[in-house]
């Protein structure tokens, strides 16, 4: 019996939290983060559901789950590593998600708060040892408002327990109560600890089932493998090139990792008969590679 996926491969998030089929667990996840009921948030709008890259330049081929819930726009974002510049990173995407509502000429009172939640495996806020910080606008003596229009929601699996008892799965009924089980649930690859997190809220219940799901599929188990060994091999030539201060070594080191992965990744997927069109939508190639690489597949099935 295979052994059940985690929600902490950002491929396997985007399939789990950025389908409009599971709504419910949306929905749940961001009341929770946002603190505010679920009733409360009555539109969900999927932004680019499908799983591509934002444009033939984004090498690093993050998979977010961008949602637009009319009176404001959520981009959240899984990383199991912290990569370098990452506030820095989080903060122009948040900029980009400003400026992009707005064209020239256009009016400032159109604008919609803009909010980036971001889960992360490794430590990354050494500040805190809370799980769950949240940064807004405000005075930094008096801690009011400047405006509403801009917020970053940080949510470190790290910080969590390291293991789930029947205790702390006991009352969520509270929004910060409910959010730590999402927190549990999302970090966890043990199917025992899922069940019982699953007991606690029908959402949870409901994404504990899309993940055994996807779990029997094949196909799905071994793009995640890939989409993982190139995390993986990404984490290895960012820290190569940063002990050699080499920015070029890094960039390269990156985009050669990367584009291997998904060479690796459209091979396997042609061995299992899987169409061309299906192949480049899932890992970003052009068809004109997936059919290069069919044809050299072929050629050399023809000279064995």
């Amino acid at each position: 019996m295979a052994s059940i996926l985690s929600a902490k491969s950002d491929y396997i998030f985007k399939l789990l939290f950025g389908d409009e089929r599971n709504i419910v667990c949306l929905r749940s996840f961001l009341a929770s983060v946002l603190k505010v009921a679920e009733e409360s948030i009555n539109v969900i709008h999927i932004v680019d559901p499908f799983l591509q890259k934002e444009s033939a330049d984004d090498k690093l081929g993050v998979l977010d789950v961008k949602v637009d819930l009319g009176s404001r726009i959520v981009d959240i974002e899984i990383q199991l590593h912290v990569s370098p510049g990452l506030r820095k990173r989080l903060c122009y995407y948040l900029s980009n998600m400003i400026c992009e509502q707005i064209g020239k000429g256009g009016k400032y009172d159109v604008l919609r708060p803009v909010i980036i939640i971001l889960i992360v495996e490794a430590p990354f806020l050494q500040e805190t040892k809370k799980p769950h910080s949240t940064f807004e606008m405000c005075d930094n003596s008096e801690h009011f408002m400047f405006s509403d229009l801009m917020r970053i929601d940080v949510l470190e699996l790290s910080k969590l327990p390291a293991t789930v008892t029947p205790e702390m799965t006991s009352a969520p009924e509270s929004p910060e109560g409910k959010l730590l089980n999402w927190m549990r649930f999302i970090k966890s690859e043990d199917e025992e600890e899922m069940e019982m997190l699953a007991r606690t809220d029908t959402s949870i219940n409901h994404a504990y089932g899309v993940l055994k799901e996807l779990s029997q599929d094949e196909i799905m188990r071994r793009f995640n493998a890939s989409r993982l060994k190139w995390l993986r091999d990404q984490e290895m030539f960012v820290s190569d090139a940063m002990n050699m201060g080499i920015e070029k070594g890094l960039e390269q080191g990156i985009e050669q990792g990367f584009l291997r992965s998904q060479k690796e990744s459209a091979k396997r997927l042609l061995h299992d008969n899987l169409s061309v069109d299906k192949i480049a939508n899932y890992i970003g190639l052009p068809v004109r590679e997936v059919l290069r690489i069919k044809e050299e597949l072929d050629a050399a099935n023809v000279a064995q």
